[in-house]
């Protein structure tokens, strides 16, 4: 990987600076900024944890569920090992029935496990209405849809235009990317070829750009991105929604700064009081989590200096399988974008393409996920 040895030192040093060695992200590269889901805000803006940050997506595992449970990492992982298929298997010895989970109203967790895992077996033999009842009723017992029941549908064709979500879930997002932290890399790299991040550093080193001042990795999950690309820029902040992927983040001593969050609601306040824009935005494999564009795009055309880049990576469909909205709920729960969209998003805040790649972004059940590896400039860019 281009620049790993810079990355060691600039890693050695930045945790020194933060406490030492591999400390949770709460306690080593966010402190310096003062930003935590625990009440901290970073750079004086009054950024707080905020639903709807985006990561990178593990296929095969969901969130694990029960009576008394919050996120358990690794859980979703050996579920789906042991049973062969995802799932929301409750654990032995729970305790009974009603529960609450961590920052949410009460929720029946045993009544919404038993549903969730009816569809799931519906969905498996083929039965389709009696999925779509089974995870309509999960819906309707937890809101918040930590399962992802809304994508399920979607992707069911269960829902009408008005119905269909236009996000994932950020209680589900973050509910099973902190269970799946600290596999992640293992999961998304060795067993589902993923490689964008790498990709992403060749690509800009192939149109010759860099080095950057700020760099802003949205969406960083454990920090592959900003391990691939910490050694173009001389200051690295990364954001994501999941507590776990931030540690695994911090552990990497890519960033100088992380932040727990909503990417676009990031995006929205860190302009405030007199922080500087950043030079390159990146966020790689966070768009399979975000159907609708406006609020992100319109967020990185203003958060982005003079003469900077902003490079994104998205799951691709035809325009004749997506339709009008320019995107929509594949077969495995993540959005696709047509081309078409993506580029009208990027011209109408004033994004300008610069380089276009189509890529496969990784591979599910040995078949390629076709995807585009895009690098647009700002005004100078």
């Amino acid at each position: 990987m281009a620049g790993q040895g810079d990355n060691d030192e600039r890693g050695a040093a930045r945790s020194a600076e933060g406490g030492g060695g591999s400390a949770p992200a709460a306690d080593g590269a966010r402190s310096e900024a003062g930003a935590a889901a625990d009440g901290g805000a970073p750079a004086g803006h009054g950024f707080r944890a905020a639903a709807g940050g985006l990561a990178d997506c593990v296929e095969g595992t969901e969130p694990g569920i029960g009576p008394g449970r919050g996120p358990d990492p690794d859980r979703a992982a050996r579920a789906a090992a042991d049973a062969g298929q995802d799932g929301l298997a409750q654990p032995e010895g729970a305790p009974p029935a009603s529960a609450s989970v961590e920052g949410a109203a009460e929720v029946d967790l045993e009544a919404l496990a038993d549903a969730y895992n009816r569809g799931l077996a519906c969905e498996k033999a083929g039965d389709r209405a009696g999925a779509v009842a089974a995870f309509r009723a999960a819906l309707a017992l937890d809101p918040e849809d930590r399962g992802g029941c809304g994508l399920r549908l979607a992707a069911l064709g269960a829902l009408t235009p008005e119905e269909a979500p236009v996000t994932a879930p950020p209680a589900y997002v973050a509910t099973l990317f902190d269970q799946t932290a600290e596999r992640f890399d293992e999961i998304l790299v060795e067993q589902l070829g993923y490689a964008v991040p790498m990709l992403l550093r060749e690509r800009l080193d192939a149109i010759g750009a860099g080095p950057f001042g700020r760099l802003l990795d949205l969406g960083c999950g454990t920090g592959l991105a900003g391990e691939s690309l910490a050694d173009l820029a001389e200051e690295v902040t990364g954001v994501d929604l999941s507590e776990e992927m931030l540690g695994e983040a911090d552990a990497r001593g890519a960033y100088d700064a992380l932040y727990a969050g909503d990417a676009a609601a990031f995006l929205a306040v860190s302009g405030e009081e007199g922080e500087p824009p950043f030079d390159l935005i990146v966020a790689t494999d966070m768009l399979p989590y975000l159907g609708a564009l406006e609020a992100l795009f319109e967020g990185l055309a203003a958060r982005l200096a003079r003469g900077g880049l902003v490079a994104l990576s998205a799951e691709t469909m035809a325009q004749a399988e997506i339709g009008p909205s320019g995107y929509c709920v594949g077969a495995h729960h993540r959005f696709a974008h047509s081309e078409r969209y993506l580029r009208a998003r990027l011209a109408a805040v004033g994004l300008l393409v610069r380089d276009w790649q189509p890529i496969t972004v990784r591979y599910e059940s040995g078949t390629p996920v076709p995807g585009v590896l895009l690098i647009a400039a700002g005004p100078g860019g």
